[in-house]
């Protein structure tokens, strides 16, 4: 069982991952996340890549709300979401 904490970073990591670009609208509305929650959890998620990936700002956040996976990281993001 995987608990909801955990389950929500997920949800997150890979619907970003999925997408060439979205916004934080985009995944609050789709994963039914209040945009601060959305905002924590990317922080929380850009936290553990680089505590245990060393990949500082995996997921880029700009302040018209978009969000990515930093161009560094595309290629390789699902197999750093495995391995993480």
């Amino acid at each position: 069982m995987i608990p909801d904490y955990l389950r929500k970073e997920l949800s997150v990591l890979f619907f970003i991952i999925k997408k060439k670009q979205t916004t934080t609208n985009e995944i609050s509305h789709e994963l039914e996340l209040t945009k601060r929650t959305v905002r924590e959890t990317i922080s929380t998620i850009n936290t553990h890549f680089e505590d245990l990936q060393k990949c500082k700002d995996f997921i880029v956040t700009k302040k018209s709300g978009s969000v990515q996976i930093q161009s560094t990281f595309k290629l390789t993001a699902l197999n750093s979401a495995y391995n993480l």
